[in-house]
C-alpha cells in the first residue's frame, strides 16, 4: 500500500512555490544574488574562475559529446548518456529547452544550480563537468548515475532494512553537512532527487544527491522566508516562512521514514491534505515496521522530525547518531 501510495503521488508531488513573487522580493538582492536579467548572458553570470568548463562553440555541444542512449525525460528536461569524443568519458547530459523555461525565475533556477554545483566537490553529490548554451536549450553535463532514482528503487523494490537504510543514509547525511559547512541549504530534499551511483552485490547502494536548483547559499544565523519544497518533505517552519538549514534535516527525516517503510509519515489524498498533517508533525511509530524497529533507529526518526528547529539535531550531530556509526562500523571497510 505504501509503495502504491507514492507512485500516485508521484506526478502531484510538484514543488511548491510562492503563488506570486512581489516587487520588493523581485528588487531583494540579499534573497537572490544569482538574479540575471536577461537568458542571452546566463553564460556571462557563470564565474571566470569556475571549475566548470563554458563551451565555446555555444550552439553545439554534440560537436564534443555522442550521444550514446535516451535516459528518461520529466516535465522540463530530458537526460541522455553521452560519450566524449576525445576522452571517451561517458557521462549524463541534461537538456533544457528554453521553450520550456521561459520565465527569469526558471533562468535563475538553471544558473543557481550551475553556480553551486561549480562549488562542491564530495562523493556524494551529483558532480558537473561542462556547461553549454545554445539558442534554443541549455545543457549540463554530469557524472552518470546509472542506477536510477532512489524513489523508482523503494516503488519496485519496497522498503530497505535497518543496515541498508542507514548507509543511504550514511551519505545523505555527510553530504548535507558538506553542503552546511559550504554554507549551502538544498532546501528539496527527496528520493527523486538522490541517484543510484552503484548497486553492491549485497545490495547496499552507493548515492549522489542531485537537483540544487532552489539550493542557496545562506549566512549562519540567517533566517529565510521563501517557501521552496515538495510537499510530503517540506519542513513545517518552510510553511511558516521562517526557516534555516534545518529544514534539510527534516526531510531527511522523512526519506529515512519512507526507506523503512515504503510510505510517507505524514499522507493524504492531495497536496493540501499533506501539509496539513505536516503543520501538525504527527506521524505513527506503533504500526509496521516501526514497532519492531531499534530503539536507536526511532531515536533518529524523532531527532530529525522534530517540531522545534533548535531542538532538531543538525547534519553532524545526525552523521555521528550511534544508529549511523553502529550499522555502519564493517560497511565503510567492506564498501
Amino acid at each position: 500500500m505504501g509503495t502504491k501510495l507514492l507512485r500516485n503521488k508521484k506526478n502531484n508531488n510538484e514543488q511548491i512555490k510562492k503563488e506570486e513573487l512581489d516587487q520588493q522580493q523581485n528588487n531583494n538582492n540579499n534573497e537572490n544574488k544569482l538574479k540575471i536579467k536577461s537568458k542571452r548572458s546566463i553564460e556571462e553570470n557563470i564565474s571566470i574562475n569556475s571549475n566548470v568548463f563554458i563551451s565555446q562553440v555555444k550552439n553545439d555541444p554534440y560537436q564534443d559529446y555522442i550521444k550514446i542512449k535516451f535516459l528518461g525525460e520529466g516535465s522540463f528536461a530530458k537526460v541522455c548518456k553521452v560519450k566524449h569524443r576525445i576522452t571517451h568519458d561517458i557521462r549524463a547530459m541534461k537538456i533544457i529547452k528554453k521553450s520550456q523555461s521561459s520565465s527569469e525565475v526558471d533562468d535563475i533556477e538553471i544558473l543557481n544550480e550551475i553556480n553551486i554545483l561549480k562549488k562542491m566537490d564530495h562523493p556524494n553529490i551529483l558532480k558537473i563537468f561542462e556547461f553549454y548554451v545554445s539558442k534554443d536549450s541549455y545543457f549540463l553535463v554530469t557524472e552518470l548515475c546509472s542506477g536510477g532514482e532512489l524513489f523508482q528503487e523503494i516503488i519496485e523494490n519496497g522498503a530497505f532494512s535497518e543496515e541498508k537504510a542507514s548507509y543511504i543514509m550514511y551519505q545523505i547525511f555527510s553530504a548535507i553537512n558538506y553542503c552546511h559547512n559550504m554554507k549551502i541549504i538544498h532546501r528539496d530534499l527527496k528520493p527523486e532527487n538522490i541517484l543510484i551511483e552503484k548497486k553492491e552485490p549485497n545490495g547496499y547502494l552507493r548515492v549522489k544527491i542531485c537537483d540544487f536548483g532552489t539550493s542557496k547559499i545562506y549566512e549562519k544565523g540567517s533566517v529565510m522566508k521563501k517557501i521552496v519544497g515538495s510537499s510530503y518533505y517540506i519542513a513545517p517552519e518552510v510553511l511558516q516562512k521562517k526557516y534555516n538549514e534545518k529544514c534539510d534535516l527534516w526531510s531527511c527525516g522523512v526519506i529515512l521514514y519512507i526507506l523503512l517503510s515504503a510510505r510517507p509519515p505524514f499522507e493524504g489524498d492531495n497536496d493540501n491534505d499533506i501539509i496539513k498533517k505536516v503543520k501538525v508533525g504527527k506521524y505513527n511509530l506503533e504500526q509496521k515496521p516501526f514497532n519492531s524497529l531499534s530503539n536507536e533507529c526511532l531515536d533518529l526518526i524523532k531527532k530529525l522530525l522534530e517540531m522545534d528547529i533548535d531542538k532538531r539535531i543538525d547534519a553532524e550531530t545526525a552523521l555521528n547518531h550511534p544508529w549511523i556509526i553502529n550499522n555502519n562500523q564493517k560497511k565503510y571497510l567492506m564498501i
